[in-house]
């Protein structure tokens, strides 16, 4: 009997974790944790049909897209030798890996890269010796702690085809990719983002207006997950958390 519950409780605690792994969570003074979804300035949790709301504004520590995030100190600054992230209030600190790229060789070249303000970026390794990173040749590159993977973008995402370094945000079985350009705004030139989920080998742009019917078509294999999303239990901000929910509970075939 008692092993009958020892292996119940292992189960419900590994259950608990699983269902947690794929929340963002903030940790009050108190030393509490609650896990729910953040948006904006608040983190919802929802319990036995409802939805509580925590504010974010009076916590100490926040964990969002599986990135700790912690108050900022009011003498906080950045040290240049470090990779530092910031998320409203709080702030993450954390060590910066190696850049390298790999090419289509399988190669890989560790080292650090630089982005010149002429000519494409580059990566010097230990020896001295300069390699480009180029659409011919590289495939992926780590910088700063973030990797750029290379991917044919089609109609309709642009008017033509062409290959682009997008920024990876989540890979899994459907990944996740920030994709930034330059547009002209009323004579100003300004960033705009846009964000692509890769599935079934397929790029699909998610629009900040229609991203919830997008999103629910995206993942209705999935019934639960499309369920989320069509509740509003997910928005566009968290998807991130929605490749993680998907990746966790797709159904082998």
């Amino acid at each position: 009997m008692k092993i009958t519950i020892s292996i119940f409780l292992c189960f419900f605690s590994f259950q608990i974790q699983a269902q947690n792994s794929v929340l963002d969570y903030l940790i009050r003074e108190t030393n509490d944790t609650i896990y729910g979804i953040i948006k904006n300035d608040k983190l919802y949790k929802t319990e036995k049909g409802s939805t509580l709301t925590y504010s974010i504004t009076k916590v100490k520590t926040i964990r969002k897209n599986d990135v700790v995030y912690k108050l900022e100190p009011e003498d906080f600054k950045a040290d240049k030798n470090l990779i530092t992230l910031e998320y409203k209030q709080f702030v993450s600190v954390s060590q910066k890996q190696k850049d390298y790229i790999f090419n289509k060789a399988s190669d890989t070249i560790f080292g650090e890269i630089k982005d010149p303000f002429l000519g494409p970026k580059f990566i010097k390794n230990n020896s001295g010796s300069k390699t480009k990173i180029c659409k011919e040749e590289t495939t992926t590159y780590r910088k700063d702690n973030i990797i750029y993977d290379l991917k044919l973008i089609t109609k309709p995402i642009l008017s033509v085809d062409k290959q682009e370094f997008l920024k990876r945000i989540y890979k899994g079985k459907a990944s996740l990719y920030e994709y930034t350009v330059l547009r002209n705004d009323a004579g100003s030139i300004n960033p705009k983002t846009f964000y692509i989920i890769e599935k079934d080998n397929q790029l699909h742009l998610i629009s900040s207006i229609e991203y919830k019917q997008q999103l629910v078509d995206l993942f209705i294999d999935n019934i639960k997950l499309a369920d989320k999303i069509d509740n509003d239990f997910y928005s566009i901000e968290n998807l991130y958390l929605i490749l993680k929910y998907y990746d966790l509970n797709k159904k082998k075939p």
